[in-house]
């Protein structure tokens, strides 16, 4: 960066001085480093051949000194440094700077000053420039490896945690405020699990793209984890900021995506968190738990939205994870029980199958009803393990049943939620389970929601067909509550529609909710299903899910879901318990 120059003055007459001189010379011209010699008043005195293999200059090309090739940002620096050296006897510590190559690319150089003024044979500042860019460039990769998710080149936690944490500093200072938006990706693990992690990979990196469109450049989009994002909106000037660009989010990721050819659709919902101008002081953890507890209000009210965190939602979150311990507690300490509700033949009166239904015998609170604890349990993931414990409970049971009352075969039906159909070991879980408990396959009934179904068809279409493979049964729950298209139940192969109970209601009086169950009973029979009515409660809705030509009912009208033993008492009274009501 300087060039080479030696004063007259400089020069020894001593022939031993010269061979020193020139073994040195040989030693300067092959080193890798670069040697620079200022004088006292800051000119080049020496500058190293070796210049031109670090940058492409000669020595002689630099004749203005170092400075037009420092990078702009680093000029006051290497002043700073140099006027430390030359008031400081001995060596300075390293000084890292950008230096630019003839080429017009930058590289990173580590300067060394020491002073050498009191040095007779030197009188001047010997600077010592080393090739650091290959290290820089590895010390960068580390750095992007520890700060930034290599997936979708956000910025990762660590990263979002320092960055909110000087944010927050900042707003305290000039008394403003900060927003805090977590957000995750409603239906990604259907995509995951139905399309291979290779997609879902796929799917996360364009929605990472698209959130980060949805900013201002001043804001911060990260990757917390799974399929959860966090942003980071600073100088908020009004909570308003941030619900608008929670919203504006969601638009973006409720449009298609195309991935590999293939159209997919996810959701986002999200939850805000907005820190307080002038008041106390709040740590970035907290804030980001407050985002996070609104993301499961959000969640509550039906996903595919943003809720702004209220202290109330405080005790709201406590209540959910005293709920989720007890739940946790009640599958170890197996307080679960299953009632089962008959499903009759309309036209014999006959008991031919049991649902099995799932109720929480709490130690304090008495026998719980699934609409306490089964929406959170699918929201927290623990139907799971609950759903596996029914199977395998009811199946066990219908074995004895039918061990002990061999001239009444029953169907048992099983309601598989969304998270269970969606578990990629589920046919190898229901084959185990019937192998274990000696259950025909043809004696259980899964039962699903249409809703469950119409999520990814596809693949629901396929884990049918697996479970159609060893002989158990399938049914389509709730039919009609969900999408409704009729075209689709050619893609399902399955045995029966449960009509859904809200078709019921009135029947007696309202001729087109007659018409609809007369077209879906038709429909189903057409197809080879069985048909059943849900939620049959009077005798006059009996009369007209048999004039529409129902196979199968089930209701409150023949028996309220019972427990298993008196389930044995029906079975032991025989034909006559039902059917003097379906007569």
């Amino acid at each position: 960066m300087l060039f080479h120059r030696r004063r007259p003055d400089r020069i020894d007459q001593h022939p031993a001085r010269d061979i020193h001189a020139e073994r040195l010379s040989a030693l300067v011209h092959h080193i890798s480093d670069v040697i620079t010699v200022l004088g006292v008043d800051g000119r080049v005195e020496y500058q190293s051949p070796s210049l031109e293999r670090l940058l492409g200059y000669r020595p002689d090309e630099a004749a203005e000194g170092p400075w037009f090739l420092l990078h702009p940002g680093d000029i006051a620096a290497v002043q700073r440094y140099l006027a430390r050296c030359r008031a400081t006897p001995g060596g300075q510590p390293p000084l890292e700077v950008r230096v630019r190559h003839r080429d017009g690319s930058w590289r990173y150089v580590e300067l060394t000053a020491f002073n050498l003024l009191d040095a007779p044979a030197v009188h001047g500042l010997v600077v010592t420039w080393r090739d650091i860019t290959q290290r820089k460039g590895l010390e960068q990769q580390l750095a992007r490896q520890a700060f930034y998710d290599p997936l979708t080149g956000l910025p990762n936690r660590t990263l979002f945690f320092e960055r909110l944490e000087r944010a927050l500093i900042a707003a305290r200072e000039h008394r403003g405020s900060v927003g805090v938006l977590f957000l995750d990706l409603d239906g990604f693990k259907i995509v995951n699990d139905s399309l291979g992690h290779a997609m879902g990979d796929l799917l996360l990196a364009a929605a990472g793209r698209r959130i980060l469109a949805c900013l201002h450049p001043d804001d911060m989009a990260a990757r917390f984890g799974g399929d959860e994002f966090t942003v980071l909106i600073e100088r908020l000037w009004h909570p308003s900021v941030a619900v608008q660009t929670a919203e504006r989010i969601i638009r973006e990721l409720r449009r298609p995506f195309t991935i590999e050819g293939q159209e997919i659709f996810v959701g986002a919902t999200v939850g805000i968190a907005v820190s307080t101008p002038g008041g106390p002081p709040v740590r970035p953890a907290e804030l980001v738990r407050e985002a996070d507890t609104a993301l499961y209000a959000a969640k509550a009210a039906g996903k595919g939205r943003a809720v702004l965190f209220d202290p109330s939602m405080n005790s709201r979150v406590l209540e959910r994870l005293n709920l989720e311990a007890e739940l946790r507690r009640a599958l170890e300490q197996e307080e679960l029980r299953l009632f089962y509700q008959p499903e009759v033949d309309l036209g014999s009166g006959r008991v031919i199958g049991l649902e099995a239904l799932v109720r929480w015998q709490h130690p304090v609170r008495g026998l719980v009803p699934p609409s306490e604890f089964i929406p959170f349990a699918e929201e927290s993931g623990l139907i799971v393990p609950i759903g596996r414990w029914v199977l395998a409970e009811a199946c066990r049971q219908a074995q004895v049943w039918r061990q002990v009352y061999p001239s009444t075969p029953l169907v048992v039906g099983v309601n598989l939620s969304a998270r269970q159909f969606q578990q990629p070991d589920l046919v190898d879980e229901v084959e185990h389970v019937l192998a274990r408990s000696g259950l025909p396959p043809a004696s259980l009934k899964l039962e699903i929601t249409e809703g469950t179904l119409m999520e990814e068809r596809a693949a629901a279409a396929q884990v049918l067909r697996r479970l159609r493979g060893p002989g158990v049964q399938l049914a389509i729950d709730d039919f009609g509550t969900g999408y409704s298209a009729l075209s689709y139940l050619r893609e399902f192969a399955v045995d029966t529609l449960k009509i859904d109970r809200s078709f019921l209601h009135g029947l007696e009086h309202d001729r087109r909710a007659a018409a609809i169950v007369r077209a879906v009973a038709s429909l189903g029979h057409a197809l080879g299903m069985n048909v059943t009515a849900e939620g049959v409660e009077t005798p006059a809705q009996l009369v007209q899910v048999r004039i529409s030509r129902c196979d199968t009912g089930q209701g409150y009208y023949f028996s309220r879901p019972l427990p298993s033993a008196e389930i044995e008492a029906l079975m032991r009274a025989g034909r006559q318990g039902l059917a003097a009501r379906v007569s």
